[in-house]
C-alpha cells in the first residue's frame, strides 16, 4: 500500500475538497431549525442536525444528512451520527461526489473519493425506515462492483443512483437527465400527479420548484431505472378521480374514497 505523506484539495497539499457543482455537500443556510437526523434527506446542511452536512453525489437520488470521516472500513462515530451504526466508506476518485487529493510524499497528487459515513443494515426496511430513498441493504459496491471484498459488513445504498447525473436538490432540473425509454411513462404520469396535488393546494410550488415535485414521484416510481407496477396503479387511481370529478364539489376529495392514503407530497 503506498504510503502518504499529505491530503489536499489542490496540487499544494493542504485542505479539503470543496469542488462547486455537483461535486459537493450542499451549502449551509442560516435560516432553518435543523431537523434532519443522519442518513435522512435534506436540501441544504441547516436541515442537518449535530454538525452533519448535506451530501449530494451519485450515492443516493437526493442529498442525505452525513458525516465525513476519517478511515474508511472503519466505524464512524456512533454519537456523532445520532445512535445509528454507521461505516465509512471511501468511493472510487471518479465517482461524481465529493473528492479531495490524496498526495505522496514527493508531492504527486491524485484525486480520489472522500470518505463519509454510510448507515450501516439489517435489512431494507433498516433504510427506509431512515428514508425512503434508500433502495438496498447490502455490501458497499459502486457500479456493482464491491469497494471491499473482504468486509461483511452492510449498508444502506440506492444503487440506481451510481453512475447517474446528480439533480440539484433545490431546482431539482431531473426531466432532460432521465432518457432510459423503459421509465418514460413515469415521466408523463408524474406530471399529471403532481398537477392534481397543486390544484388540489397539497403541492405549494410557490414553497418548491415544481420539478421537486415530480422528482419525487419519480423515484418512488422507478426504483432500480424499473417501473414499479404496484406504485404505478396508485398514482393513476389519483389522476383518475381528479379527472373523474373534475367540476364538481368533489374534484379534491373522491381520491379518499377511492385511492390509497395520498404520501406526503413534500418527501
Amino acid at each position: 500500500m503506498v504510503a502518504f505523506g499529505c491530503m489536499a484539495i489542490t496540487v499544494g497539499c493542504g485542505g479539503d475538497d470543496t469542488d462547486g457543482g455537483t461535486n459537493k455537500e450542499v451549502d449551509a443556510g442560516t435560516s432553518k431549525t435543523p431537523t434532519k437526523g443522519f442518513a435522512q434527506g435534506c436540501t441544504s446542511s441547516s436541515d442537518c442536525k449535530d454538525g452533519m452536512v448535506c451530501m449530494q453525489s451519485e450515492y443516493t437520488p437526493t442529498p442525505f444528512c452525513t458525516r465525513f470521516c476519517d478511515n474508511p472500513k472503519d466505524y464512524c462515530d456512533q454519537d456523532e451520527l445520532g445512535g445509528v451504526n454507521a461505516l465509512c466508506l471511501q468511493m472510487p476518485g471518479v465517482w461524481n461526489g465529493p473528492t479531495k487529493n490524496e498526495c505522496d510524499a514527493n508531492n504527486k497528487c491524485n484525486k480520489i473519493g472522500r470518505p463519509f459515513c454510510a448507515p450501516i443494515c439489517n435489512n431494507t426496511a433498516t433504510c427506509t425506515g431512515l428514508w425512503d430513498s434508500w433502495e438496498k441493504c447490502t455490501k458497499p459496491a459502486y457500479k456493482n462492483v464491491l469497494l471491499y471484498s473482504d468486509l461483511p459488513t452492510n449498508v444502506c445504498m440506492a444503487p440506481s443512483s451510481h453512475g447517474q447525473r446528480v439533480v440539484d436538490p433545490l431546482t431539482c432540473d431531473w426531466e432532460k437527465k432521465v432518457t432510459d425509454p423503459a421509465v418514460q411513462e413515469a415521466k408523463q404520469l408524474c406530471k399529471a400527479h403532481c398537477d392534481f396535488l397543486t390544484k388540489c393546494q397539497l403541492f405549494d410550488p410557490k414553497k418548491e420548484a415544481s420539478a421537486c415535485c415530480t422528482w419525487r414521484c419519480f423515484q418512488k416510481m422507478t426504483p432500480e431505472a424499473k417501473i414499479d407496477q404496484d406504485r404505478k396503479a396508485v398514482v393513476k387511481c389519483y389522476i383518475k378521480s381528479f379527472s373523474a370529478a373534475r367540476g364538481t364539489p368533489k374534484v379534491c376529495e373522491l381520491y379518499k374514497e377511492q385511492c390509497p392514503a395520498l404520501d406526503d407530497p413534500r418527501g
